[in-house]
């Protein structure tokens, strides 16, 4: 007869704390992750035991309720990433509710202002520095380490904003300013789209509005983050503009790309054949 299971300790830590992990988001010359916004637990759970160091859980463009992004989260754990959520919005429920349930940090879209950074701010935040309601469940250990987790949590959680709109461009000295701020995630889609320029990735006004909103951020010390798809040539070129966090390609674009790639040289292989 087995043993019965030995519940993890209150001190029990994982090999990468949310704390160390928000060290290396900003000092490291590059991290790679991905973003994930299904809601198939087994594709998450295999996609955070691959070599990334993180998953992004879509919950702005994903098909992903506040339910979703717990399972997403419960998955990414499993398989051993540390993991960052992009809410929808601001909205102080759902980024409870995404901290209280061990995301190690929270991504807010849309920006467009300093006030619109200080709220994100202070909802990630426990009193006195924000207005966080208490109420962690896996983020405290499911009851077992709770004042520990909030002893420790303003200081561990990363938070990003993305600069994706030309208003928040024109305030980007002041937005990274704001106390509390880990760092930006540049949406160069939404950005180009806002400030009336191509959506091309080479477009060179745009690239001089990214390379200049990472070239702020670099100078303050802080985090880099841009969204970029599938190309493996993708991630150098980006980190020659100044980022340091690249989230590369998504669950379903890599499952496409796959299964076209796989069907093109099949079909090839195919045609060659009859013509042997």
């Amino acid at each position: 007869m087995n043993p019965p299971p030995v519940p993890l300790s209150p001190d029990h830590e994982p090999m990468v704390t949310a704390e160390s992990f928000r060290q290396r988001l900003r000092s490291a010359e590059m991290m790679l992750g991905s973003w994930v916004g299904t809601n198939d637990s087994m594709i998450i759970e295999a996609m955070a035991s691959s070599a990334a160091e993180f998953l992004v859980i879509d919950g702005e463009h994903g098909a992903l309720d506040r339910q979703g992004i717990l399972l997403s989260l419960i998955a990414a754990r499993a398989g051993g990433a540390r993991t960052l959520v992009r809410l929808g919005g601001d909205d102080p429920v759902h980024v409870m509710a995404a901290l209280d349930n061990g995301a190690d940090g929270i991504i807010v879209p849309r920006v467009r202002s300093v006030s619109d950074v200080e709220r994100a701010v202070d909802l990630c935040k426990y009193p006195p520095s924000g207005s966080r309601g208490f109420g962690p469940r896996q983020a405290g250990g499911y009851y077992r380490s709770e004042e520990r987790y909030l002893d420790q949590a303003n200081t561990t959680t990363t938070l990003l904003v993305q600069i994706e709109t030309a208003e928040a461009y024109a305030a980007i000295d002041e937005i990274l300013e704001v106390e509390g701020l880990d760092g930006v995630l540049v949406g160069r889609n939404d950005l180009a789209l806002s400030m009336g320029l191509p959506r091309d990735h080479e477009d060179p006004q745009l690239l001089h509005v990214v390379k200049d909103v990472l070239g702020r951020a670099r100078d303050r010390g802080m985090v880099r983050a841009i969204a970029a798809g599938i190309d493996p040539q993708a991630p150098a070129m980006l980190r020659d503009l100044g980022a340091n966090v690249v989230a590369a390609g998504a669950d379903l674009e890599f499952v496409v790309h796959g299964l076209d790639t796989y069907l093109r040289e099949v079909t090839e292989r195919l045609g060659s054949s009859e013509h042997a």
